[in-house]
């Protein structure tokens, strides 16, 4: 089980009456002794398998996130260097490029 500990656990069914398949007054679903042992750990395991599942649907979403951060920054950088660009283009010095010119 994911967050508990392993002594944790064992205290707790060593001391429920329900951990040794003994019917009991207490009903889970319906169901006593053994019959309610197997639903509780069938539950379990689907919850753990829910789990993994949200984990690894996490990590994926976190990877696509960082990709889209790289692509983001890639992509403003390419419009700041154009956009640069274009500006010297439009305030180029005209003394300096005529005389440039003159030399050539």
């Amino acid at each position: 089980m994911s967050g508990l500990k392993t002594a944790d656990f064992n205290s707790i069914m060593a001391r429920s009456a329900l951990a040794t398949g003994t019917a009991g007054v207490t009903t889970v679903w319906g169901q006593t002794g053994t019959a309610a042992i197997t639903a509780i750990n069938r539950a379990l395991r689907a919850i753990d398998s829910a789990l993994i599942t949200v984990r690894q649907s996490a990590q994926t979403f976190g990877t696509n996130s960082s990709m889209l951060e790289i692509r983001r920054q890639f992509t403003e950088n390419i419009v700041n260097t154009l956009k640069g660009g274009a500006a010297d283009l439009v305030n180029a010095d005209l003394n300096e490029e005529s005389a440039n010119l003159l030399s050539l």
